[in-house]
């Protein structure tokens, strides 16, 4: 039956339903931003050719590049929020990876990654799913990255500079756009949830309305298995409009209310009572002739 009230976004049932619409909207966004990723590592694969110096074989660092492209195309595939934030966490190990293989042998690795570390972190802060995600695999990152950085000669005030980026700046903006842009779905998400609620609710009886009765019966009947049974009540309020003209519309409306809570109250919570007119009710039960009866 439908509720017209609105759970808090902490109950799991709530949540996870918001987490599976994200999904639908963060596939394409992080299609089209990790893609794009792929042509940026792709050009620093390039631009590493063109620096003098050892360098990690050409075919290890496009094979890089190849996995995550196969990352890529595996988001949209992606059915649940483990496998999104699975593939997510899998295509940022492989950068970090692809990321080693290019400075290996270049004189000052630091200039070649610093930017990176900073950059992609903010880039992917909104893209991740949950904030569950979002610690993750920001943590493996950094870790993979720091360990890559591990035994590289530097200075004092080279320190000072890689975690004044990173400690400064890098962590505390991607925190700030993934929980602002989480907050905005989750908004979105609420909202949206209460006008689909509003459309779909009679405002006096708290029941559904027509328009929500059909779409709710013609799921049912597409899903029906060959076996199950359904059964459908229509009744109303026999001599409804004498009682309005003779009490008025205020104990009209009272009796309609009247009889929703006692539809309700004869119903579980897998059937649906409906109002589909001025004093029209109409019952989907899950069960055969004899439960209607």
């Amino acid at each position: 039956m439908l509720s017209t009230s609105t759970k808090p976004l902490s109950d799991s049932g709530l949540r996870d339903r918001f987490h599976r619409r994200s999904l639908e909207h963060q596939r394409p966004l992080s299609t089209v931003t990790l893609a794009f990723t792929v042509v940026a590592f792709l050009c620093l694969v390039g631009a590493r050719n063109m620096v003098n110096g050892p360098a990690t074989p050409l075919a290890y660092r496009l094979s890089c590049a190849l996995v995550l492209a196969l990352l890529v195309m595996a988001i949209p595939r992606a059915d649940s929020t483990w496998t999104f934030g699975a593939i997510g966490v899998a295509y940022s190990l492989v950068l970090v990876a692809g990321l080693a293989l290019n400075i290996s042998g270049v004189e000052h690795p630091l200039l070649w990654v610093l930017p990176a570390m900073v950059a992609i972190p903010i880039c992917a802060a909104p893209l991740w799913l949950t904030p569950m995600h979002f610690f993750v695999g920001s943590a493996l990152f950094y870790a993979a990255a720091f360990a890559m950085l591990f035994g590289e000669p530097r200075t004092h005030d080279v320190d000072v500079v890689v975690w004044m980026w990173i400690v400064a700046i890098g962590v505390p903006t991607s925190a700030v756009f993934h929980f602002g842009f989480y907050r905005f779905r989750r908004n979105h998400f609420l909202l949206e949830s209460q006008l689909a609620q509003l459309a779909a609710t009679d405002p006096l009886t708290g029941l559904q309305n027509r328009r929500a009765f059909v779409k709710q019966a013609e799921r049912r009947l597409e899903s029906i298995a060959p076996d199950e049974r359904v059964s459908a009540i229509f009744l109303d309020i026999d001599s409804f409009k004498s009682l309005n003209d003779r009490f008025g519309h205020a104990v009209g409306d009272h009796a309609l209310y009247e009889v929703a809570q006692v539809l309700m109250e004869g119903t579980s919570a897998d059937d649906s009572v409906s109002r589909i007119g001025g004093e029209e009710f109409a019952v989907l039960l899950r069960d055969g002739l004899a439960g209607a009866l």
